[in-house]
């Protein structure tokens, strides 16, 4: 296998992690907000989130990915970007109490899932393959993708389910 299909093989494992097809700041801020001024209804808090994932996953789907080595990082900047935005977005929303349990859960793993990107990215910055870093991303982010993904569905997020 060539080096630049192994990268492409690598970024597709590495998309599976779900951060970018889903949701993502302090995720005690999001699940304890709730003064009379900032409280939503579960739907509208729902319908909120889940336009916030529909925005994130269509950014990663285009995304360029990286055919060499060289583009690697520019493709995990996009990834880190896409991350902080989801993050920021589902903190800034009060969470209604019902399903506040899920958020935090949400939150916390797509900041795990953001932190193994960037852990990547300084790896591979410090001279590391890349591919073994993308691979590694993939393969610590697919049990946070499950919990993620269990959470979202729990909370009636479902475009922030991968």
């Amino acid at each position: 296998m060539t080096r630049s299909i192994r990268i492409a093989a690598a970024v597709a494992a590495t998309l599976s992690i779900g951060l970018i097809a889903g949701c993502g700041g302090s995720s005690t801020e999001a699940a304890s907000s709730t003064s009379a001024d900032s409280a939503m209804t579960k739907q509208q808090y729902v319908t909120q989130v889940n336009a916030l994932c529909v925005e994130a996953s269509a950014r990663g789907k285009a995304l360029t990915l990286p055919t060499d080595a060289a583009s690697v990082d520019g493709f995990l900047i996009g990834q880190e970007n896409i991350g902080k935005n989801i993050i920021e977005g589902i903190a800034a929303l009060p969470a209604p109490a019902d399903i506040s349990t899920s958020v935090t859960t949400i939150l916390d793993t797509y900041k795990a899932q953001l932190a193994l990107i960037t852990g990547a990215r300084d790896k591979i910055a410090s001279g590391s393959d890349p591919i073994p870093e993308l691979q590694g991303i993939a393969t610590a982010g697919k049990p946070l993708t499950v919990t993620a993904n269990a959470a979202a569905t729990a909370a009636g997020l479902t475009k922030c389910v991968d």
